[in-house]
């Protein structure tokens, strides 16, 4: 059985944005600071280096060890974390190019449906998880 953490559930639920990298699971203040100092002051830098890394959990929690000390739980939680969100977007972006080629006039309604899909698509998994 897996769990994640609200921290991990509230990041997933949102778009990216200007989120501060201590806002991924599994980073707090202090792995944060250390991240910052090496430039990763944003959860895109380190979502940047999660994508160079070609979304390998192995080669990831080695660069984060690496770089912030990050332990396996922390390493794991922050790798979960954008993982479930980069499949959360791409599944966005794949609904919403779909529907949106299919029926170009309805581009407000399309988002709507692409993100309620989406919210019921997360609730689906956390219920399956929290199981």
């Amino acid at each position: 059985m897996s769990s994640t953490s609200q921290k991990h559930r509230n990041f997933v639920s949102e778009p990216m944005g200007e989120k501060d990298v201590t806002e991924l699971a599994g980073i707090g203040e202090v792995l944060g600071g250390k991240l910052k100092e090496k430039g990763f002051d944003k959860a895109y830098v380190v979502l940047g280096q999660f994508l160079v890394l070609k979304k390998d959990q192995e080669m990831f929690m080695d660069w984060i060890k690496d770089e912030c000390g990050a332990n396996k739980k922390q390493g794991g939680d922050c790798y979960n974390c954008l993982k479930e969100w980069s499949f959360v977007s791409d599944l966005q972006g794949s609904l919403a190019s779909t529907t949106l080629a299919n029926e170009p006039d309805k581009y407000g309604e399309t988002i709507a449906v692409v993100f309620e899909l989406t919210k019921r698509t997360q609730e689906m998994l956390f219920a399956d998880w929290a199981q």
